[in-house]
């Protein structure tokens, strides 16, 4: 019987039409059950046995992980990133990799807009003193209509930003180094340079894929940039932005709120000083992931895993 890790927590609870699929089709499915991250030291006897892999980012698949699972023929990772694969080894080793992209482009896309709003209304810091037994009628919020949203690349999540955007009746600049001038044109969007968004847009919202050319995209040289008050989202991955530049940036107040569904270092440290600031919101990189989308995601990654073990052509190859 061949066998495949469901390396996404609960996996067999959450994704039963995906867990099915995969047992008609004669795989034995291991389950790290409510593991946040793949507890590789609890699989070193399990690796050598793996003939496939179903992943989210919560996990490491490096060279010495890969080594180890010397059978393993392919690796199906929810979302579009891939930056948690070693993807060169993969390859030398004939390993196959693929992804969901497009999968959770609305549930990305619908919490930013989601997080846009709380910002504006200070909801956090509201809900924490009606707990405290506080009500607090002084500080009034803002409103989205009118504002300035500067979104950095313009992929398929900031496309449908941009289209959820447009009844609010707000000005969305995009940078990015691919600009699709088309989209950018039927959704009311303005290409700019990244300096010039960075200083005119009232909320910046991260949307890029991580690479080396992208670590720490958003530093103290860019935070200087921004205009007084403007609020940043990271939604995507969370070495683009430099966070000790963001804390100091939000400690003197240019950075008047942040929301980051991503970090440097995931799961977070406890002990991350932008944890112990009220004007940040935080969530454990689960933008992406909503029942709807995981529903779709899981049936993608188990069709993608029997059709490269049956010697067919899976969809959404990334090597």
């Amino acid at each position: 019987m061949k066998k495949v890790l469901a390396g996404i927590p609960n996996f067999l609870e959450q994704c039963p039409e995906a867990s099915e699929l995969l047992r008609e089709n004669g795989f034995e499915i291991i389950d790290i059950q409510s593991e946040p991250i793949i507890p590789f030291d609890k699989l070193e006897d399990v690796l050598p046995e793996l003939d496939a892999v179903m992943i989210g980012g919560n996990g490491s698949w490096d060279k010495h992980i890969l080594e180890k699972a010397s059978k393993l023929k392919v690796i199906s990772k929810t979302g579009s990133g891939t930056d948690n694969i070693d993807l060169a080894t993969a390859k030398q080793r004939g390993i196959r990799v693929t992804n969901t992209k497009g999968s959770n482009t609305n549930a990305v896309a619908e919490l930013t807009i989601g997080l846009m709003i709380t910002m504006l209304r200070h909801v956090p810091i509201f809900n924490q003193q009606m707990f405290e037994g506080e009500w607090n009628r002084t500080m009034m919020g803002s409103e989205l209509k009118g504002k300035t949203i500067g979104l950095i690349g313009f992929g398929q999540i900031s496309q449908k930003i941009a289209s959820l955007l447009s009844v609010f009746e707000t000005n969305i600049l995009a940078y990015d180094v691919f600009p699709n001038h088309l989209r950018a044109e039927e959704l009311g969007v303005t290409f700019v340079e990244l300096d010039h968004l960075l200083g005119n847009s009232d909320i910046i919202s991260l949307h890029t894929p991580y690479m080396k050319e992208t670590h720490h995209l958003i530093g103290d040289k860019q935070f200087a940039l921004l205009k007084e008050g403007a609020s940043v989202i990271n939604a995507a991955r969370g070495s683009l932005v430099d966070e000790k530049a963001l804390y100091r940036a939000l400690c003197s107040q240019k950075v008047a709120s942040a929301a980051l569904d991503v970090f440097e270092e995931e799961p977070v440290n406890p002990q991350n000083p932008l944890l112990k600031l009220d004007n940040v919101i935080c969530m454990p990189h689960i933008g992406g992931t909503t029942c709807e989308s995981l529903q779709y995601e899981s049936l993608t990654i188990a069709k993608a895993i029997i059709d490269v073990l049956n010697g067919r052509e899976p969809q959404n190859i990334v090597v």
